[in-house]
């Protein structure tokens, strides 16, 4: 073998493996959960294979929408486009006139990739649909998919639900739709004049907004709350409500959007009607009942459990300080993992220790890491809880408007300097 021969078998051979190898990738790569899939598409329906052409490796066809799940209208037809093989191994391939369910995200030259995982067997249809009414439409309104309420009582639309997130400093999270678009929040804490500002406090975004990029601003009164709302030249829109500490911000992209953001966040926060608590029976709040409260209750068939950490923060500030110091981060978990169920709401927080009670029904949150957990703050306690340990009770409700007490004994404080 020359050595011209040589240097190209060498040459040769790698791309020659690179080439099987990365088909083998491919096509053994796992498939993500349908949930997961469902979840981050663009478009979802029950579509029919039409006008295939194929072209060596490659082939073409458009999806002839019969039920239309998500962003697509019946009849219409959406263009695709799949590999048939790599060399000698089959990759994909799908007949003229096949059926099945379509989960589509990702594009190639205007067209959709179309491959096992984005093209179901039909019988999967009751439930694709099942996944997508589980966060539209048929969930509760004000429910997350973890049963967290949404924040200050807002009103959702059918098609949204919100989702808390983990945030660092402050409070956030997003009212998303069911087609990916969201409206993003974040609540922080609001200073007093002459006080400096500090990490996540609040700061009024439609007001600050620079003038040169403001499209429109306004102000009014809802609720008894003033409300801050400015849109963008860039088509952003900006809300805020300066006594709350809350922002709320989403980009606009049709008139539909903006109407829906509108309505669902000038429901922030709602006021108390009478309506509200009329037939609902007032708390047990003495401090021998609350001192007798579960450790653990079922609500839906789910046992939920209290978890509990005191923090008694010690660290310089800067000015006088206004508070404490002293919060409880409280946790609302399922034993089994499972999600709280849905509709759960936190009504107040209580401290008992002996014959003292302390009662706050202002916290922050809720919000949660997982749809098994939710998680409150409850702040500015006095300093007697930190003296001993203490139980912490939390006053809880079902979507039904019942009542549970369900406490956390012995809970001590961890002092930071």
């Amino acid at each position: 073998m020359t050595n011209g021969k040589k240097a190209l078998y060498l040459t040769l051979i790698p791309c020659a493996l690179l080439t099987m190898t990365t088909a083998s990738l491919g096509i053994r790569a796992p498939t993500k959960p349908l949930k997961d899939r469902v979840s981050a598409a663009d478009t979802v329906f029950l579509g029919k294979v039409v006008n295939k052409v194929t072209t060596g490796d490659w082939a073409s066809a458009e999806l002839v929408v019969e039920e239309p799940l998500r962003n697509a209208e019946k009849d219409e037809k959406i263009k695709v486009t799949w590999r048939i093989k790599l060399g000698r191994l089959h990759v994909y391939d799908v007949r003229e006139g096949t059926r099945g369910v379509a989960i589509l995200k990702g594009k190639h030259n205007g067209r959709y990739w179309l491959r096992g995982d984005k093209f179901e067997n039909p019988n999967k249809l009751a439930e694709v649909k099942g996944l997508i009414a589980a966060v539209s439409a048929n969930q509760p309104t004000n429910a997350s998919p973890a049963g967290v309420a949404a924040p200050g009582g807002m009103r959702l639309l059918p098609g949204y639900a919100h989702k808390p997130l983990q945030g660092i400093d402050s409070i956030v999270g997003q009212i998303v739709k069911d087609d990916g678009w969201k409206i993003s929040y974040e609540i922080g804490r609001v200073s007093k004049p002459g006080q400096p500002m500090i990490g996540g406090g609040f700061r009024d975004r439609p007001k600050l907004l620079p003038k040169a990029k403001v499209r429109w601003y306004r102000e009014q009164t809802v609720s008894g709350q003033p409300v801050h709302l400015a849109l963008s030249k860039d088509d952003t829109l900006l809300v805020s409500f300066p006594e709350k500490g809350m922002n709320f911000h989403t980009k606009i992209r049709s008139s539909e959007q903006l109407a829906d953001a509108l309505l669902m966040i000038l429901t922030y926060p709602q006021r108390a009607t009478a309506d509200a608590t009329k037939n609902t029976a007032k708390p047990s709040t003495d401090t021998g009942k609350l001192a007798k409260a579960p450790t653990a209750i079922t609500i839906d068939g789910r046992k939920l459990t209290l978890h509990v950490e005191g923090i008694n923060n010690r660290m310089p500030t800067i000015g006088p300080r206004t508070s404490t110091g002293i919060y409880f981060i409280i946790r609302l978990k399922t034993t089994d993992r499972s999600a709280i169920p849905k509709g759960v709401t936190i009504d107040a927080v209580y401290g008992v220790q002996g014959k003292k009670k302390w009662e706050t029904k202002k916290f922050d949150g809720p919000r949660g890491r997982a749809s098994s957990m939710v998680e409150i703050v409850a702040r500015n306690a006095p300093a007697w809880t930190v003296s001993a340990k203490i139980d912490v009770i939390v006053r809880l409700r079902d979507a039904g408007r019942k009542e549970y007490l369900i406490r956390a004994a012995n809970v001590g404080a961890m002092e930071v300097h």
